[in-house]
């Protein structure tokens, strides 16, 4: 006789099946559907914003630790009685820590131990 009234449309899902839905939910349906798409784009915005800070954090951070360029290194020549401390000390503002200026002599000049001889060419960092 007459068709039955039902409050229920068929569509397709991502696999490709028939399945049945009920229409009832109408517009709220689509606000909630509206909603869940503006929480996943705001889930996404927050990722792709916390990799662009990352980036720039480990950009920048690479040439954190790279020193400026600044003057050239002294060139001493080691004479008989020289000691890296005696050359250290005279080349180490009052009051800083001695054995550091040692330390950037060492690197600057490439020695392993603190032993010098005469005539040996040290570099002394300015700065």
């Amino acid at each position: 006789m007459f068709g039955r009234l039902t409050n229920r449309r068929s569509i397709q899902d991502a696999a490709g099946k028939q399945r049945q839905t009920s229409n009832l939910a109408g517009p709220i349906g689509r606000k909630e559907e509206k909603m869940v798409r503006i929480d996943q784009l705001s889930v996404r915005l927050s990722l792709l914003l916390v990799a662009v800070v990352t980036a720039f954090l480990l950009i920048g951070g690479a040439d954190a630790g790279a020193e400026t360029p600044g003057l050239p290194p002294i060139t001493h020549v080691v004479e008989s009685g020289d000691t890296l401390w005696s050359i250290a000390a005279a080349h180490t503002e009052p009051g800083a820590d001695v054995r550091v200026t040692i330390d950037e002599i060492m690197e600057a000049s490439g020695l392993a131990t603190s032993t010098i001889h005469p005539g040996q060419v040290l570099l002394i960092p300015q700065g």
